[in-house]
This record gives structure tokens, sequence and C-alpha cells, in this order.
């Protein structure tokens, strides 16, 4: 038995939260904090930008007094450090047009200082120990600022910050997205803490900051969502910065340091830790599967349009095979007196992450809408969505088209579907199906991670 219509339910174009926690709601006051200077309002990246780099100098300041620095050479450093990372990332923009990589810049600053204190006759990895941890209280402060502004967010999760600032791509905003941003600023604070305590024998905190840091940068870049990092093969651009750092630095410090110190062992350390998070992650960081290939995309979007015209020229389910091998959807579309329409989706798929997957696709790709019932029957994923009257897709700007941003919407729409357990949500006014616990699967769809779905995937295959 299908719902029955009315005019006045409340549709949407995002995944809704039955309630919000304490935690997530905290996460929201982040994305928008209301900082002002002067009365004015101001940019949360600029104010913890410049927030960093006075705390970042002042750190510098005491630990270079402590060594018996110049302070001339301190100011030097700080300037050149400065001026080096903003135009890094002017170049960047203006010769490459790509965006800015954190780490690309952090070496820049490392090599230009390095060359500074070479020309003032100072000892370079005296030096460098203090600029790398008072970099690293910048770093703490430009994580804190990218979670306010948006820019380098997480992936979509059931933990994290919605963005609704203009700035956003408008194809995420009020996704929940995970909070990786704070993620990377407490293991800088971590490591460069570390760091501080390594001061004594020079390179040692140098080394460990830059194989720490990589270490962690390589694990989150899975976690990471923003669209416009580049790809080489199987890894990120900043992750192949961070091998080669590993790489190198290990290979220097095991030439010229003892064979047996505490921190060489603490870098093996790290370094087990990389390996072992870098082949595990998607069982402990399962915050998005993925079941259409970037490419296939435009694909899909031309089936799923053909699909939904033929069904609605017709009063029979229309069953096609998608450009997918391996996956079968059947629509059929019930029209309403109120203009409303009833799409009944069965998604049929030997796979139980794409079929899922595949439902958050149709669900990302609909106009105003709400999802009546989600359930697993008859070796297919049965999906009821009840479709606004008025067929108009919100005014997304040009990155929805992007692959990427369509994945992580999907994903979205899928990790939503499983955090509410598969079963039917209705409000009282209306009649609807329940679909109940005892159904076959339902059981087994409820959320197994407060951070995605992976993990509800994988216990529903161990039970076939």
């Amino acid at each position: 038995m299908k719902p029955e219509f009315e005019s006045n339910n409340v549709f949407y174009t995002i995944p809704v939260e039955q309630s919000e926690s304490r935690l997530n709601r905290w996460f929201d006051m982040l994305s928008s904090p209301g900082v002002t200077f002067a009365g004015m309002p101001a940019p949360p990246y600029l104010v913890f930008g410049v927030t960093g780099i006075t705390c970042a100098i002042c750190v510098l300041t005491f630990l270079a007094l402590r060594a018996e620095i110049s302070l001339v050479v301190v100011a030097l450093a700080s300037v050149v450090s400065i001026f080096v990372f903003l135009l890094g990332g002017l170049l960047r923009q203006l010769v490459a047009r790509g965006p800015h990589i954190l780490i690309e810049d952090l070496l820049l600053v490392l090599g230009s200082t390095a060359l500074l204190a070479w020309v003032f006759g100072v000892e370079t990895l005296l030096l460098l120990d203090r600029l790398i941890i008072s970099l690293g209280v910048f770093l703490v402060f430009g994580r804190l600022g990218c979670l306010t502004s948006g820019c380098c967010h997480g992936k979509p999760a059931s933990i994290g910050v919605k963005y609704d600032n203009r700035t956003f791509p408008a194809a995420l905003i009020g996704i929940r997205l995970f909070p990786i941003q704070l993620v990377e600023a407490i293991w800088i604070a971590v490591i460069t803490g570390s760091a501080y305590q390594l001061l004594g024998r020079s390179g040692d905190s140098l080394s460990f900051w830059l194989i720490a840091y990589s270490a962690g940068r390589f694990v989150f870049e899975f976690a990471r969502g923003d669209v416009k990092r580049k790809i080489f093969g199987p890894l990120s651009e900043a992750q192949w910065w961070c091998v080669f750092i590993i790489g190198g630095v290990l290979a220097v410090y095991f030439v010229l340091a003892s064979m047996l110190t505490v921190e060489r062992v603490s870098l093996l350390i790290v370094v087990t830790t990389i390996i072992f998070a870098s082949m595990s992650h998607r069982y402990w960081l399962a915050i998005e599967v993925s079941g259409i290939p970037e490419k296939e995309i435009p694909a899909w979007y031309s089936f799923v349009s053909e699909l939904r015209t033929s069904a609605s020229s017709g009063r029979k389910p229309i069953r096609r095979a998608s450009p997918q091998q391996g996956i079968e959807i059947e629509l059929e579309v019930d029209a309403s007196d109120a203009g409303s329409t009833l799409h009944s989706y069965r998604i049929f798929s030997q796979q139980w992450s794409e079929a899922i997957f595949v439902a958050g696709f149709l669900l990302q790709s609909l106009p105003e809408h709400r999802v009546v019932r989600i359930n697993w029957e008859q070796e297919a994923v049965v999906l009821w969505v009840w479709v606004a009257e008025h067929e108009s897709v919100a005014e997304y700007d040009r990155e929805i088209l992007h692959p990427r941003h369509v994945i992580l919407r999907a994903s979205a729409f899928a990790n939503y579907l499983c955090i509410n357990g598969f079963q039917t949500r209705g409000n009282t006014d209306s009649e609807v199906v329940q679909a109940t616990q005892a159904e076959r699967g339902a059981e087994y769809f409820r959320p197994h991670s407060q951070l995605g779905m992976n993990r509800a995937v994988t216990t529903v295959r161990s039970k076939q």
C-alpha cells in the first residue's frame, strides 16, 4: 500500500537530520563565529591568520633568544617567511591557477630561511628547529581558520559542520561535513608540543615535526572532500609530497644520526602508524562509499533523465539497465491531484554498497522531495520518494556539475539513509507504509558508525 498524497508536506533538497546533537550544534557555531573588528564584520580566516602569525613570531622570538640567536635574524626570518608564503600562493594562482598547497609553502619557507641562516652565519638546523615550532603554532590557527571558512573541508558525515556562506560551493551548502580541519589542527598542536620537547640536539625537532606532520597529512587526505585538489594516480598531490618528505628526511637522518636514539624510535613509530592507517583507513574512516566512477556521472544523469521521462509518460513501471554493468533500476511514477508525484524506485544490484550509493545519487538529483520509504526486499533496494509539485531544480553554481561534488552529495544522501535505519518516515497526518525492523535486512542497516556507512554495508554483506 502506497502513501496518500498531501499538499502540505515539507520537502527538502538536502539530507535532513531527525535531531541535531550538541556536538553538531557546536560545530555549526564554529562555521559562522561572527567575528567583528572595530564594529565591522571580519573574515574569520583573516582573523585566525593574523592571530596565528602574531603568536608564531612571539614563539620564534622566545625560542631564538633562549638559543642566543640575533633578533635581527629573527625579524628577517619572520618577514621572509611571510613574504614567501604569500608570494607562493599568489604565483600559484596566477601561473598554475591551482589550489594553495600548504605543504609546498612549508618547504619554500624552510628553504628560504635556511638560505638566510647561511648568509648571516647562523647554524642552519639551530634556526630551523625553532622556526618549525613557530610554524606549527601558525598552522594550528590556520587550520582553525579553514574550519570557520569552509576551505579544505571534509567529506559528508553524521558528525561535522554545515556551511551556508556565499563563498562555499552551493552544491554542498547545508550538508554536514566531517571537520577534518579541526582534526589536523589538534594533530599539529600535539606534534608541535612534542617537537618542543626534543629541542637540544640540532635537527631532531625539525626531522620529527616534518615526518609526523607528513604522516598525519597523508591519512587526513582520505577524509578531504574539497574538489580542487589534484589527484595523480592513487594519491593526491599533497600525499605524494608527504611520501617524498618522509623518505627524504629518513634517508638523511639514518645516514647522519647515530643508530640507536630515542628520536629514531619515535620516527619509526610514526612511519609504522602511517602505513597501518593507510592500509586500514576504509574500516575506521568510513565516510564515503562511491558506487559510480567520476567519469560516468554525465552518462548517469542522462540515463536517469530518460528513465524519469519514460516512467512519467506511462502507467506501468519502467525498468532499465544503467550505464554501470550489473545495476538495473525500475521506476513507477504516480501523480496526485495536488501536483505532487510519488517516485517508486527498485534498485537491483549484486553489491549492497552500489545499490545504496545509487539511491543516494537518485535523491541528490531530484528537486525538492521527501523520503517516505527505504528498505531492502526481493534482492533490491526499494525507495519511495515524494517529489514536490514544482520540478525546478535548485540554482546551484557551476561547481554542482563537478563529478566529485555529485559523488559527495550522493554519499551524503546514502549516509543519511543508513543512519536513519532504513525505516519509513512520514508525518502523522498522512497514511504511509511502516517498514518495521522485522522486514528482511532492516535490522542490519542500523548505523554501526556515526562517521559513515561502510561498516553498515560490511555488516549486511557478512549476513548474506
